[in-house]
C-alpha cells in the first residue's frame, strides 16, 4: 500500500487546486501547451488502465494521478480517479473527481449520470435534479432520464413536477402500468383522489382484467377508510384472480379493518400458499407478521400457524425450516427445532449454521456417538471448515477414535490462522487435545511439548494443559523447574485434584525431593474417592516410599497397583517381582 499512501499525500497537498477550489472553469478553459509531455501522459494513462484491469488499485491510482498532474483538464482521467477512490471508500475524493469530470465534459452522458447518482445517494435531491434536467436537455430521447427525474421529484416532495415528467414519458411511450401506478400515487399524495382513479381507469380500459389495478383502486379507498368502496374493488380483483396472494393481502387488511380478525388471519395463512408471490417476498411478509404478532398475548400460536402455512407450501425451502427452527428455539422447543435444522441441512448441505446447531445439541446431551456421525456428515457437506473440523476431532476423541481425532484436529489447525482472534479459543482447545493425543495415545513427547507451548500461548490459564505439559516434561526428565511451576499453578487452581497432586508429586520425585513428594502423593491418596482407586497413584506412592527406605510398604503399594491394572505394564510387574524400583 506504499503507492496508496503517497497518493493520499499528493491529493492533500496538490489536487485541491483542481477540485476543492472555484477555479475549475478557468482550469478547464485555460490553454496550455502540453505537447512535449503527451508521450508521458499516454504512457501513464495506458499503464494505469492496465494496472486497473489487473486489480492493482493503488498502483493504478498512482499512475492516473501522474497523468492528472500532466493534464488536469483530461475528463477521462478525473472520471477514472473518481471511480477508483469511490471503490476505496474515499467518498469525498471520489465525488470531487467525478464532479470535476462532469464539469470538464458537460455533454458526456455517462459523467453526468454518475454525478447525478452520487448526489442522489448523498441525499442531495435538488442537485441531482439539476444535473438530470441538464441531461434531459442534452439527450431528450433518454426515456430513463424522465423516469429518474419523476422519482427524484417525488423524493424531494415535488409531486406536481413528478407528474409532469410522467406525463411526458407517457406521451412518448403510451399508456404503461408502471407510469399509471406512479401517477396515481402522486395524485393520492396531492389528495386528488378523483384524478388518481381517473388515471387507473384509463389503464383499465386497455387492460380490464388486470387484477393489480383493481387492488390499487381498492387500496386507495382503504387508506381513506372507505371500506365499502374498497370491498367492491377487492371483490372485482378476486373475480379476476381468486388465488392471487395480493388479493389475499387485500382481504386480510380489509377484514382486520372491520374487526373480523379470524377471517383476516385465514387470508394471511392463504398468502403463503399463493403462487404469484415469490418465496423471498413471503419471507418478508413473514418477518412483518411475526413482528406484529410478537406484541400480542395470543401471538405465539399465531406465529406457529404462519410458519406451518409457509412450510406446507414450501417444504423444500431450507430457509423456511431454519426460520421456523430459530423461532422454536426462542420458545425453548429445542428437540422440535433440531428436527427442522436437520431437514434444512439435508436440503441445503452447505448450511453451516444448521450443522453447528445439530452438533451443539447432541454434544450437550452427551449423545456423543450420534454427534460424531453428524460431524462426519457435516465434514462431507462442508469440507475443510475449521468449526466442523474442530467438532469432528473433539467428538472422535470422545468416541475413542484417536487416530481420526488426530487427523481432524491437525486439519483444523491447517485451515485456521493461529493468530486470528476469532479462532483463538477454538485453536487453544484443539492444541490442548493434541497434547493429550501425543502424550497418551502416540507417546510422542516432543510433539506433545510442542503442542503444549502452542496451547499455553493461546490460553495461559488452562490448568488441564498446564498439568499435562508439566507431566510431559517430567516424563522427559527435562525443564523440571518449568514443570514444577506449571504443576504448581494448576494445583493452586484445584488443590484437591488427584491428577494434579500426582503430577506435582511425580515432578518432586524426579527432583529427588522425596519427603515433599510423599506429602503430595499422600494427599492424592486421601482425596481419591472410594471406588476410584488409581493404579498410577498407588505405583507412584510405592516409588516414593522405596527411595525413602520403606521398601516393604513400597512393595505393598506396587502390588495394589498391579491388582488395579487390567493391562499391567512390564515395569510394574518387574517392580513386584524384583521388589526393586525399575525406571
Amino acid at each position: 500500500m506504499r503507492f496508496f499512501s503517497l497518493t493520499l499525500i499528493f491529493i492533500t497537498l496538490v489536487v485541491p487546486v483542481a477540485i476543492a477550489t472555484n477555479n475549475q472553469e478557468k482550469l478547464s478553459t485555460q490553454v496550455v501547451d502540453r505537447s512535449a509531455q503527451q508521450p508521458d501522459f499516454d504512457y501513464y494513462f495506458a499503464e494505469a488502465l492496465r494496472q486497473k484491469h489487473l486489480g492493482n488499485t493503488a498502483e493504478s491510482i498512482d499512475l492516473f494521478l501522474k497523468s492528472y498532474d500532466i493534464n488536469p483538464t483530461s475528463a477521462i482521467v478525473s472520471f477514472e480517479l473518481g471511480n477508483l477512490f469511490l471503490q476505496q471508500k474515499a467518498d469525498d475524493m471520489g465525488f470531487g473527481y467525478i464532479k470535476n469530470a462532469a464539469e470538464l465534459a458537460p455533454q458526456n452522458y455517462f459523467y453526468q449520470e454518475k454525478l447525478a447518482l452520487l448526489y442522489r445517494s448523498n441525499g442531495d435531491f435538488s442537485k441531482a435534479i439539476e444535473v438530470l434536467e441538464r441531461i434531459q436537455r442534452l439527450f431528450p430521447d433518454k426515456d430513463e432520464v424522465l423516469y429518474e427525474l419523476s422519482q427524484l421529484y417525488t423524493q424531494n416532495g415535488q409531486h406536481k413536477k413528478s407528474i409532469q415528467k410522467l406525463d411526458l414519458l407517457e406521451k412518448r411511450i403510451g399508456l404503461n402500468k408502471a407510469i399509471t401506478y406512479d401517477k396515481a400515487v402522486q395524485y393520492v399524495l396531492l389528495k386528488n383522489i378523483k384524478q388518481a382513479h381517473k388515471e387507473i381507469d384509463a389503464m383499465l380500459k386497455k387492460t380490464p382484467n388486470d387484477h393489480a389495478l383493481w387492488i390499487l383502486k381498492g387500496d386507495i379507498e382503504y387508506e381513506r377508510k372507505k371500506y365499502g368502496n374498497a370491498k367492491k374493488y377487492f371483490q372485482k380483483a378476486t373475480d379476476i384472480q381468486p388465488e392471487s396472494g395480493y388479493v389475499y393481502i387485500s382481504w386480510a387488511r380489509y377484514y382486520e379493518a372491520i374487526k373480523d380478525f379470524s377471517t383476516s388471519e385465514e387470508y394471511l395463512y392463504k398468502l403463503f400458499g399463493a403462487k404469484d408471490i415469490s418465496f423471498q417476498d413471503k419471507m418478508h411478509y413473514l418477518e412483518i407478521l411475526t413482528s406484529y404478532y410478537s406484541k400480542r398475548m395470543d401471538g405465539i400460536e399465531k406465529m406457529h400457524n404462519l410458519y406451518t402455512s409457509l412450510l406446507q407450501s414450501h417444504p423444500m425451502e431450507y430457509v423456511a425450516h431454519t426460520a421456523y427452527a430459530e423461532f422454536l428455539l426462542q420458545q425453548k422447543l429445542v428437540p422440535e427445532a433440531i428436527e427442522h435444522f436437520y431437514t434444512a441441512a439435508l436440503l441445503h448441505p452447505s448450511c453451516l449454521e444448521c450443522w453447528v446447531y445439530l452438533l451443539q445439541y447432541y454434544t450437550e446431551k452427551n449423545e456423543n456417538e450420534k454427534a460424531y456421525q453428524i460431524a462426519k456428515e457435516a465434514i462431507e457437506a462442508v469440507p475443510n471448515h475449521p468449526v466442523l473440523l474442530f467438532y469432528s476431532g473433539m467428538l472422535a476423541l470422545m468416541n475413542d477414535q484417536k487416530e481420526d481425532a488426530l487427523v481432524q484436529l491437525l486439519e483444523m489447525i491447517k485451515f485456521t490462522d493461529y493468530n486470528e482472534p476469532n479462532y483463538a479459543e477454538m485453536n487453544a482447545a484443539a492444541h490442548a487435545m493434541l497434547v493429550d493425543l501425543y502424550l497418551i495415545y502416540k507417546k510422542d513427547y516432543p510433539k506433545a511439548l510442542e503442542q503444549c507451548d502452542l496451547a499455553l500461548k493461546l490460553n495461559p490459564s488452562n490448568h488441564v494443559v498446564m498439568n499435562n505439559c508439566a507431566y510431559t516434561l517430567a516424563l522427559q526428565n527435562e525443564q523440571l523447574e518449568r514443570a514444577e511451576k506449571l504443576s504448581a499453578q494448576s494445583l493452586e487452581a484445584e488443590p484437591m485434584n488427584v491428577s494434579y497432586l500426582d503430577t506435582y508429586a511425580y515432578i518432586l520425585f524426579k527432583q529427588k525431593r522425596y519427603e515433599t513428594a510423599l506429602f503430595f502423593i499422600e494427599k492424592a491418596m486421601e482425596y481419591t474417592k472410594d471406588g476410584e482407586k488409581n493404579a498410577v497413584v498407588y505405583e507412584r506412592y510405592g516409588d516414593i516410599l522405596y527411595f525413602l527406605g520403606q521398601q516393604t510398604k513400597a512393595l505393598e503399594m506396587w502390588q495394589k497397583a498391579l491388582e488395579l491394572t487390567q493391562d499391567a505394564t512390564d515395569t510394574i510387574k518387574q517392580k513386584v517381582n524384583t521388589k526393586k524400583y525399575v525406571e
